[in-house]
């Protein structure tokens, strides 16, 4: 899409853990890529509030918790933003 979104960007955005999981397990893909306006898919899950998602990502791998999008906002910004305080 024109955000650049990956696979991943997109199974963390909807919240589908079991897609993600795969993604990250079978195909190797990046945790801590970027889509064009910098969010990685830690963003994307805190973002949409997909707490197991966010889980996943910060447990099993080595995802960046500090990165920054091009907004400067970081995942946890994100999800303040979007009222989630189970994150």
């Amino acid at each position: 899409n024109d955000l650049q979104n990956r696979p991943l960007h997109l199974a963390c955005q909807s919240g589908n853990v079991d897609i993600v999981r795969h993604l990250v397990n079978d195909k190797n893909c990046d945790v801590n890529a970027k889509e064009r306006n910098g969010s990685t898919p830690l963003h994307l899950a805190c973002l949409n509030c997909n707490f197991e998602t966010v889980q996943f990502l910060t447990r099993v791998f080595d995802c960046n918790i500090e990165a920054e999008n091009n907004d400067q906002d970081r995942p946890l910004h994100l999800a303040c933003q979007s009222g989630n305080v189970d994150i």
